[in-house]
């Protein structure tokens, strides 16, 4: 399919934990610590009330009026009135024209940060660009998202004859066929990898692709061997793909990928695939500093 020029990005991935399935979001110790407090009882009324009129507000467009706001939460006009003038003194919130309360300052702080963690390491934005700029192909950053393997951010093509970068996000439906979840399912922990698998329905995408999980595990066992994942057709008929891993310490949280037309990758199948592990190598060496 040809398309014109141009680069695609989404929404990203939290980068901050080691281990493969809890790197975005709340560690497994954190999550048992919440859960625990919550047996114990012991959380706060009024924090929980003020958490839900900031999700309101944040949830509408013009803003929440002080009734909507004690309607929503379920809590009577004086109580809603007092949380209302607490987050205002605090930046959270800010009056708007007319009885609405909008997102203030502090708030707008706040998301910036939350931006920030799921923004990928600035090692892996450069080693993708410079991978794509180095062959001309198109390029992936693929990592984990919870217990996802997800897309999470891509470079087209400058060739006229290219692959559409596919839709960023999760790909789970199809990572039977994907040389990106064979690399980050060649590394993570061994209980990551079973509950993943387990959720796999191993679709016959192509006749090159690997459709029961006893062949697929032995796969792994190839890639892990190898340091490097191909889909050789598996996906999508006339089109490859090579997937090298980004290292952080022991863990292998994200990956660098290239899907290129199979025209193209026969005959450039050791230069893809040194330029691939070559800038994978070189954000792992970075991102460790």
């Amino acid at each position: 399919m040809l398309v014109g020029r141009g680069r695609s990005a989404g929404p990203l991935i939290g980068f901050a934990g080691a281990r493969g399935a809890t790197i975005e979001g709340m560690s497994e110790q954190g999550a048992a610590q919440v859960a625990e407090g919550k047996q114990a009882g012991t959380l706060i009324q009024s924090v929980s009330r003020a958490s839900a009129i900031m999700m309101a507000v944040a949830e509408s467009d013009a803003g929440v009026s002080a009734r909507d706001v004690a309607e929503r939460v379920g809590i009577n006009a004086a109580t809603a009135h007092n949380l209302l003038r607490t987050l205002l003194h605090e930046g959270l919130l800010e009056k708007a024209p007319g009885p609405a309360y909008v997102l203030g300052p502090a708030a707008r702080v706040l998301a910036a940060a939350a931006s920030r963690l799921r923004r990928p390491p600035q090692a892996f934005h450069e080693a993708l660009t410079g991978l794509a700029a180095e062959t001309g192909e198109t390029a992936y950053l693929g990592a984990w998202s919870g217990d996802q393997i997800s897309l999470v951010e891509s470079v087209e093509s400058m060739h006229t004859l290219r692959l559409v970068p596919r839709p960023l996000g999760p790909e789970m439906d199809t990572i039977n066929a994907r040389a990106t979840a064979k690399i980050l399912l060649a590394y993570c922990p061994e209980d990551v990898k079973d509950s993943v698998l387990d959720r796999c329905a191993f679709p016959a995408l192509t006749p090159a692709t690997i459709v029961t999980r006893a062949a697929f595990e032995a796969e792994l066992v190839r890639v892990r061997a190898a340091g490097v994942a191909y889909d050789r057709e598996e996906y999508l008929q006339g089109a490859s793909c090579v997937s090298a891993p980004i290292w952080v310490g022991s863990a292998v949280p994200a990956c660098l990928s290239l899907h290129v037309p199979q025209s193209r990758f026969a005959g450039q199948f050791e230069r893809l695939t040194e330029a691939t592990v070559r800038y994978a190598e070189q954000a792992s060496v970075r991102s460790t500093r």
